[in-house]
């Protein structure tokens, strides 16, 4: 048996669900050991599955992680009262709720939504509150709302925006034939679950202490939210081991630094991003400029109905681009797009950092000087 649980808890979930990558195993085995370390952390990384369809594991993963972890509320509807009061109550209760997409739905409860919207948003950094009325008299009371969270929706807009940026996002897929999952009956949970919960919990008591003054390293490509969301996962990884360590390093890459799907960004920066690519020039006039994006293909600008000039400044506004009026036409000066271009999507490359140890250094820098020298052998029979 190892001396951590990590390696078989990652086999364990392995077991049961479809995730989308490999590393997503592994960031949700962390997480788990974060759950029950959470007074350790200043940050709370929400864990939210997506699915692009129904019976894909969500109600499954949510069960494990529940029975993993014995401080837990698994629930798809509690009202916001009672959703407050929970974590008043005790803040290292870890909240589960699926069907996400049902709450923040178009037909949904409002109050429910921004509830769970105000949780998933102001929980995320500890001393955070939220403020509401209460009582005959509707006295405002100040509740915290930091705890672990987990979420579970079908489709990516299940998980709201800004949640989302709080989130380690978990894609789930539906099994195909070839491939085969376990399953559980009630009466066999203490059996299933008993042994990997028990060994989790030791090694986290065991180590909890180590957590607050570990300092991880981070990837280059991470923003600082980014930093903030995996920061309490590094930190717990850095105490496992050397292959954890490098597992969640990378997990932390390939889950917050995708290239962003034109789908899932908002509106006004696709326009943005939309913007770069069809301008030359200068100036386009406004006209001009809608023709261009209306002809993109793939685009929503052609179908979108009212998309005019005035809908194109609007959008622009809030980067404080705003149109030209030249001595015959109203247009843009591509020179004024160029700082939001810059900070919101800048087209510099990321070269990934992958970490080494001293001797992987030492391995590489001397395959690279094998390379050189062969390099100059070559070119040197070249000259002669």
């Amino acid at each position: 048996m190892d001396r951590h649980p990590f390696n078989d808890l990652e086999f364990f979930l392995r077991d049961y669900v479809v995730f989308g990558t490999s590393v997503e195993y592994d960031a949700v085995a962390v997480w788990c050991a974060f759950a029950l370390a959470t007074e350790e952390f200043d940050y709370s990384p929400r864990l939210a599955f997506w699915s692009p369809e129904k019976r894909c594991g969500k109600s499954t993963i949510l069960e494990l992680i529940h029975h993993l972890l014995s401080n837990s509320r698994l629930t798809s509807n509690i009202s916001a009262p009672a959703l407050y009061r929970t974590i008043e109550k005790d803040e290292t209760c870890t909240i589960i709720i699926d069907e996400t997409d049902t709450i923040f739905g178009r037909y949904a409860d409002k109050e429910k939504a921004e509830a769970l919207r105000g949780i998933g948003n102001s929980g995320f950094k500890r001393g955070s509150t939220v403020i509401r009325c209460e009582g005959n008299n509707f006295e405002p009371k100040e509740f915290r709302v930091f705890c672990p969270v987990v979420l579970a929706g079908i489709g990516t807009s299940a998980i709201p925006e800004t949640i989302a940026d709080r989130s380690i996002l978990i894609e789930m897929r539906r099994k195909m034939p070839h491939e085969s999952i376990s399953e559980y009956e009630s009466d066999e949970i203490d059996s299933v679950f008993g042994a990997i919960r028990l060994r989790l919990e030791k090694w986290v008591e065991d180590n909890r202490h180590l957590f607050r003054e570990t300092q991880p390293e981070f990837p280059n490509e991470l923003n600082a939210r980014a930093r903030d969301v995996w920061k309490p996962l590094l930190k717990i990884a850095e105490n496992i081991d050397e292959e954890w360590r490098v597992r969640i390093f990378n997990a932390s890459k390939v889950l917050s630094t995708k290239l962003d799907n034109p789908d899932d960004i908002s509106l006004q920066l696709r326009l943005l991003g939309d913007c770069r690519e069809v301008m030359s020039g200068e100036f386009v006039p406004t006209k001009d400029l809608i023709f261009k994006l209306q002809s993109l293909e793939e685009s929503p600008w052609g179908s979108m109905q009212g998309f005019n000039g005035s809908l194109l400044a609007k959008l622009l506004r809030n980067y404080g681009i705003s149109s030209n009026r030249t001595s015959a036409v109203r247009g843009y000066k591509r020179s004024d797009f160029n700082d939001a271009w810059s900070r919101y999507i800048p087209l510099e490359a990321v070269i990934p950092v992958i970490p080494v140890t001293r001797n992987d250094a030492y391995d590489a820098y001397d395959a690279n000087l094998e390379v050189i020298q062969q390099t100059n052998q070559n070119l040197s029979q070249i000259n002669q």
